[in-house]
């Protein structure tokens, strides 16, 4: 088993477009958010590699919530101990 610690986890937030437009607004066709940081992208290529790993780090706050959503999505094992503020 191996195990990832991402000590300040991000939300990378992802926005689809149909086209770029210079000089021009362009309408947002999606938008995604997946979970950012070094040990989280680690994990997640172990996972779609098949390997048993962990990941953990520090979460807190709104924020935390969400990223907490989004482990639990991705991996089967996310270890984030709660946190105050």
């Amino acid at each position: 088993m191996i195990a990832t610690v991402t000590l300040n986890p991000a939300i990378d937030k992802i926005i689809v477009v149909d086209e770029i437009k210079n000089f021009s607004n362009n309408k947002i066709k999606q938008i995604k958010l997946d979970i950012g940081g070094k040990g989280t992208h680690v994990s997640s290529v172990l996972s779609d590699l098949g390997l048993k790993n962990v990941a953990t780090g520090i979460l807190g706050g709104y924020t935390g919530s969400i990223l907490e959503s989004l482990l639990g999505k991705k991996y089967s094992m996310p270890i984030y101990p709660p946190t105050e503020l």
